[in-house]
């Protein structure tokens, strides 16, 4: 989940906070909300926009991190149901 968060430095030692990829995300909904009919609180848009960038953030990382276990599993399982004669 912090990875998330923080990324690496240029160095690839040191970690910092991703603010950038954040400030986008607000910006990005307090600009959308602005196309809304009637919806004033601009704010509030850039904070949703903020927490849904972690959520898939944490999905992709997730996902990511584990993707290549998971299909490693089920490859070794499909090959021992074919080893054995059941498809």
């Amino acid at each position: 989940m912090l990875r998330d968060f923080f990324t690496y430095n240029r160095t690839e030692r040191e970690l910092r906070p991703q603010i950038p990829l954040f400030a986008a995300a607000f910006g990005a909904g307090v600009v959308a909300g602005t196309w809304k009919p009637h919806e004033a609180d601009l704010v509030g848009e850039g904070y949703r926009s903020v927490i849904t960038q972690a959520g898939f953030g944490f999905l992709a990382n997730w996902v990511g991190e584990f993707a290549p276990d998971a299909k490693r599993i089920l490859r070794r399982k499909k090959g021992e149901e074919t080893s054995t004669g059941r498809n």
